[in-house]
C-alpha cells in the first residue's frame, strides 16, 4: 500500500507546472538526438528525395514538435491563468516569457523546419527550446521549506490534510478526464448534424454524459470537509452547468465547444492550485493549511477583475448562481429558461458539511427529473 501511495505522488509530482516544462524540454531533446542519428543520410536532401524510412521518421519526428507546440500553448495558459488567481510573481515571469517568445508559433517552426527536412538548423531550435523550458521550469520549481521537519504535533494535522487534498486531487483529474470526453463527443456529434437520428441519439447521450459529472461534482462538493474549497468548486458547478444547458438544447457547435474549453481550463487551474501546493507544502506541515487556505482564496471572483462578474462581496460563501454572468453568447436563447434552476443547485452545492441521506436523495431525484425533461 505504501508503494502505491508513493507512485501516486510520483505520478503527480510530475504533473506541476514545473515538471511539465522540465518533461516538454526533454521531448525537444529527444527529437534532436533522433535528428542527429539520421543526419548523416538525411543531411541535404529534398524532403521529396528521402528514402521512405527516414521520410516516415520525420513525419513522426514532426508530429511529435507538433504535439510539443500544443502543449507549451495549454501550460503557457495554465501559468498565465495561476498567475492572474495567486498573483504569484515566479509564474508571472514564466508567463510573459512565453509571451514574450511566441513559443507555440516558434515551436511550429521547429516543426517545419523537421518536415522540410532543414535537419541542422531544426537541431540547433530543439536545443535551445530544451534549455529553455528547463529554465523556465527551475523558476516555478517549488524551494525546500526552511522549516524543514519542524512541525512536531502539528504533523499530524499537515497529514491530513494533505490526504484530503490528495483524494480531491485525484477526483478532479478523474473529472477532468469526463469534460474533455465530453467535449471531444461534442465536437464529433456536430459533425453529424445532418443526419437528424444520429444527432438526436447522441445529443441525448452526451447531454446524460454531462449531467453525469455534474452528479460528482455536486457529490464532491457535498463531501468536501475542507471550506477553502468551496469557492472553487462553485466556479467548477458554475462552468459544467453552462455546458449542460447548451447540451440540454441541444446545442454542440463552437459556442457549445468553448463553454466546454472554458469548464476544463476552470477545473485545471483548480487541480494545480492544489498540486503546486502540495509539492510547495513538502516537509512544513504547520503553514500547509493556511497558505493552502490563500491561495484558493484567489479562486474567488471578488480575488480579481473578471469580465461581467460584478456581484457583491460575499467572503466566505460560494458566489455560485452567476451563470448569467457569462458571456451573453452561450447563454441567449431558450438557454435563458434554465437560469432558475441553477439558482437552486447553486444554494445547496455552497454546503461544505457532509449532508444528511434524505437531502442527498432529493438532489439526486432533482438532476433525474432535469435528465428528463424533453430536450428543446
Amino acid at each position: 500500500m505504501q508503494q502505491m501511495v508513493n507512485k501516486k505522488l510520483d505520478d503527480l509530482q510530475a504533473m506541476t507546472l514545473a515538471q511539465r516544462l522540465r518533461k516538454l524540454g526533454s521531448e525537444e531533446r529527444g527529437i534532436e538526438g533522433k535528428l542527429q542519428k539520421n543526419l548523416g543520410q538525411t543531411i541535404g536532401l529534398l524532403p521529396k528525395d528521402l528514402p521512405p524510412k527516414f521520410e516516415k521518421a520525420n513525419s513522426v519526428f514532426a508530429a511529435s514538435q507538433t504535439r510539443a507546440e500544443e502543449e507549451s500553448k495549454t501550460l503557457q495558459g495554465e501559468i498565465s491563468r495561476f498567475f492572474e488567481r495567486t498573483k504569484e510573481k515566479n509564474y508571472g515571469q514564466v508567463s510573459q516569457e512565453m509571451a514574450a517568445a511566441k513559443t507555440p508559433e516558434e515551436l511550429d517552426k521547429v516543426r517545419g523546419l523537421i518536415s522540410e527536412n532543414i535537419s541542422m538548423e531544426a537541431m540547433r531550435h530543439l536545443g535551445q527550446w530544451s534549455r529553455q523550458f528547463n529554465a523556465w521550469a527551475d523558476i516555478l520549481e517549488p524551494k525546500p521549506s526552511s522549516a524543514g521537519g519542524a512541525g512536531g504535533g502539528g504533523g499530524g494535522q499537515g497529514n491530513d490534510l494533505a490526504n484530503v487534498l490528495m483524494e480531491q486531487l485525484l477526483a478532479l483529474l478523474r473529472l477532468r478526464d469526463g469534460e474533455l470526453n465530453v467535449r471531444d463527443r461534442t465536437q464529433l456529434l456536430e459533425a453529424q448534424k445532418l443526419d437528424p437520428a444520429i444527432y438526436q441519439d447522441g445529443a441525448g447521450a452526451v447531454y446524460s454524459a454531462q449531467r453525469q459529472l455534474q452528479k460528482k461534482l455536486l457529490q464532491m462538493q457535498m463531501d468536501n470537509p475542507f471550506p477553502p474549497l468551496e469557492d472553487p468548486f462553485s466556479e467548477i458547478y458554475d462552468a459544467m452547468h453552462t455546458v449542460g444547458a447548451l447540451l440540454g438544447l441541444p446545442q454542440t457547435d463552437a459556442v457549445t465547444v468553448k463553454a466546454e474549453t472554458k469548464s476544463v481550463e476552470v477545473i485545471s487551474d483548480v487541480i494545480n492550485l492544489i498540486n503546486e501546493q502540495i509539492q510547495r507544502g513538502g516537509s512544513s506541515q504547520s503553514s500547509t493549511a493556511e497558505e493552502m487556505a490563500f491561495l484558493l482564496q484567489m479562486m474567488s471572483p471578488e480575488s480579481r477583475e473578471t469580465s461581467g462578474m460584478t456581484m457583491s462581496r460575499n467572503p466566505g460563501r460560494s458566489t455560485m448562481g452567476g451563470t448569467t454572468q457569462r458571456p451573453a453568447g452561450p447563454l441567449e436563447g431558450a438557454a435563458q429558461g434554465k437560469g432558475p434552476d441553477s439558482r437552486n443547485v447553486n444554494k445547496a452545492s455552497g454546503m461544505t458539511e457532509n449532508v444528511p441521506t434524505e437531502f442527498r436523495e432529493a438532489l439526486e431525484n432533482y438532476f433525474e427529473a432535469l435528465d428528463k425533461e424533453p430536450n428543446r
